[in-house]
């Protein structure tokens, strides 16, 4: 019972970080534009000798807004590699736990409205939620494999791995 129940904690808890990424990733690619805005205009290196500290304080260089700008894209590909993997979990749905789905966990409606406004029985909702889950624990458990795979090819053909040997 307690892992059943948190594998449904796990999936509201997956479903509410999607639905923050969606809200997210909008501010993502503006806050992308403006630092790539900024970067443009950068102060360039002077090697004049500063009559005032006061103005060094202000002076970012072009590093700096590579370094903000590409940790702004990895986060952006991060929540597009989830929002993708959330659109394949939904697709590969049934007509019917997709409803529930999105009903029950996207819109937080409750058990009663998902019962009602879907025209089932409470046993098959909670039969509808069970699977659900169990298919979440799956698609997680593939995700990871498929991770570890791929991270131990990228060691395996990584300089560093080169060096270590």
């Amino acid at each position: 019972m307690t892992s059943e129940k948190n594998s449904k904690n796990s999936l509201k808890q997956w479903v509410s970080k999607i639905k923050r990424y969606e809200l997210e990733l909008p501010r993502l690619y503006e806050k992308l534009e403006y630092l790539k805005v900024r970067s443009i205009g950068y102060n360039s290196p002077s090697f004049e000798p500063r009559l005032s500290s006061g103005g060094s304080s202000n002076y970012k260089g072009i590093d700096y807004w590579l370094e903000k700008i590409d940790g702004c894209k990895r986060k952006i590909e991060l929540y597009e590699k989830e929002l993708n993997k959330f659109n394949s979990f939904v697709s590969d749905l049934l007509p019917i736990e997709k409803e529930v789905f999105i009903k029950s966990y996207y819109e937080n409606y409750p058990p009663r409205l998902v019962i009602c406004e879907t025209n089932i029985k409470r046993s098959k909702f909670y039969e509808v939620t069970y699977r659900l889950n169990k298919l979440y624990l799956s698609k997680k458990y593939q995700w990871s494999v498929w991770y570890l795979v791929n991270m131990k090819f990228f060691f395996q053909n990584s300089p560093v791995n080169a060096i270590i040997n």
